[in-house]
């Protein structure tokens, strides 16, 4: 009698959906790939905001720096708050927290 083999965590049956792109290079088998495609679609999206935002910043009469501060603020902010979410997932820090 041979032991079931558990279910995946993650489903590999995600077919030709827009999905399996961010699927296959999320994989560790693929670190390589995941960092320059990331910096590539991150500066081309920069590229498109950067003349709209430049243009708002004039147009507003701001004082483009401390715009650009708030920004990074910002995000910089996102980030560490985004960790502490994943992190709280974790059952020991949740019954440490008395969150479970």
């Amino acid at each position: 009698h041979q032991p079931a083999t558990p279910a995946p965590r993650i489903s590999t049956e995600i077919g030709t959906s827009p999905a399996r792109f961010l699927s296959t290079i999320s994989q560790t088998r693929n670190w390589w790939l995941y960092f320059p495609v990331c910096v590539a679609i991150s500066t081309l999206l920069y590229k498109l905001v950067e003349p709209s935002l430049v243009a708002l910043i004039a147009l507003a009469g701001l004082p483009a720096m401390p715009v650009i501060v708030i920004y990074m603020t910002v995000n910089f902010h996102h980030y560490i708050v985004d960790g502490v979410i994943w992190k709280l997932r974790r059952k020991p820090l949740q019954q440490t927290l008395g969150i479970a």
